[in-house]
């Protein structure tokens, strides 16, 4: 399965929704933020993290369970957190 269909399956879930654009990336219920760097930052959700590359990765506005991210994203991979921790 190509993670943009994990993606698309993922919003159809009420747990969570990960909204991409073209400028930011916007995230509703995640667990917590387990890294945040210019380059990385990997969101931890029930089962699984979402780790987002890119280049000047800033949190544009964050609530309790909300997050928006912004900068030049270059990959989105879904980490399976079944094997982890």
């Amino acid at each position: 399965m190509k993670i943009i269909d994990r993606l698309k399956d993922g919003c159809k879930d009420k747990n969570y929704f990960i909204s991409v654009y073209d400028d930011g990336i916007y995230i509703i219920n995640y667990e917590s933020i387990k890294l945040i760097s210019e380059k990385i930052v990997k969101i931890k959700f029930n089962s699984f993290s979402v780790i987002i590359k890119g280049i000047n990765l800033r949190v544009k506005r964050k609530a309790k369970y909300d997050l928006e991210l912004s900068g030049k994203f270059t990959s989105m991979e879904i980490d399976s957190e079944l094997h982890n921790n």
